[in-house]
């Protein structure tokens, strides 16, 4: 499906769902005698009060209650009752439905799912894990200690065809340091690399050769995320904006207060523990994928003003028929951002690399 289909798709699946979430809080109201909102009625005023006039008095008066009572009086009972429903926990669910569907409409953009498959990929092909690609004169990427760092992937561009300013060509590697933390607290600890031009005349041999001259830990095969080797398949799809995106609890805030302004909050959690799982499930960024939003399994690492918004790749923690073929600490996922700006410039000096776990 290219980006087009998915986004009619997505926009088809999130009308759906507000209308199945509208038409089940009805069935709730109806089968309770509840009246939707806006329906309070007024009470009747009092019946008008004959009083017979003396002769040569003016004509008869009718008394009656205010008319400014009896309409403060409705409009009381109605707010009232319009309030209740407000706070009614289906109606704030039917909200946050509508808005989160708004977010993801207003948010999405594409982005390239990934997938592991288990064969044996050349020396010039995407990969995780396996040998990399390295020119005849080409070095191993080193931390600030001189520790070698181990390729993680490498991804063959050309198969990358919707992210924007996506270098169209070349190898793009990503690199991180063996330690414990897998060079997350390592000054230099995650290198990306991109071989613009690819000399295809480099053998695994001569590769090999240049891995092994470089001294190893002895835990080498043991600390390290992936098991073993995998080639890799690219799917065109969308995105979104994910509840663990720093953007993520303002935006919706606000959303949501304009749609219910009366029973106005100022952050989702406000909603509580249910609201606040529902709103999590529902924005999810987990999985292997190239641009949309990166996912984080704890807390965004990014300041508000840190612009890395590129995702240039996403590896998350995967177990199928009860193997680990990937796994990041405790279930967590791994991330390297860099900006717009560089990414168009090819300057991959200052990416953002992340892991980390539940």
């Amino acid at each position: 499906m290219d980006f087009k289909g998915f986004l009619k798709k997505f926009k088809d699946d999130a009308s759906k769902a507000i209308n199945e979430t509208i038409d089940e809080i009805q069935h709730e109201f109806s089968n309770q005698g509840q009246k939707p909102a806006n329906t309070a009625t007024a009470p009747s005023a009092a019946p008008a009060e004959q009083v017979q006039a003396a002769p040569g008095t003016p004509a008869p008066v009718s008394v009656s209650a205010p008319e400014n009572a009896s309409q403060a009086s409705a409009e009381s009972a109605e707010g009232k009752n319009e309030n209740a429903e407000l706070k009614d926990p289906r109606y704030i669910r039917a909200t946050v439905v509508e808005t989160l569907a708004f977010i993801k409409m207003k948010t999405c953009k594409s982005c390239v799912k990934v997938k592991l498959v288990e064969n044996t990929p050349g020396l010039f092909e995407s990969k995780v894990g396996g040998l990399p690609y390295i020119p005849a004169d080409g070095d191993i990427p080193c931390d600030e200690n001189g520790g070698a760092l181990r390729m993680l992937a490498q991804i063959d561009c050309s198969q990358i065809k919707i992210i924007p300013d996506f270098p169209e060509t070349g190898l793009l590697q990503f690199w991180i340091a063996q330690d414990s933390a897998w060079g997350l607290d390592t000054k230099n600890g995650s290198k990306v690399i991109w071989y613009e031009n690819v000399d295809h005349s480099v053998t695994e041999e001569q590769v090999r050769e240049i891995i092994d001259s470089i001294p190893k830990p002895d835990d080498y095969d043991d600390e390290w995320p992936v098991e073993g080797e995998f080639g890799l398949e690219f799917i065109d799809a969308g995105d979104f904006m994910p509840a663990c995106n720093s953007s993520f609890a303002p935006f919706f805030t606000e959303e949501y207060n304009s749609r219910n302004s009366e029973i106005a909050i100022e952050h989702p959690d406000d909603l509580g523990d249910d609201i606040g799982e529902m709103i999590w499930e529902e924005m999810d960024s987990s999985g292997n994928k190239i641009g949309g939003y990166p996912g984080f399994t704890q807390n965004d690492p990014r300041s508000a003003d840190d612009d890395r918004t590129v995702l240039l790749l996403q590896l998350d923690s995967q177990c199928e028929d009860g193997e680990s073929h990937m796994m990041w600490g405790d279930m967590g996922m791994c991330v390297f951002l860099c900006t717009p700006e560089e990414l168009r410039a090819r300057d991959f000096s200052n990416v953002l690399y992340h892991w980390d776990c539940g």
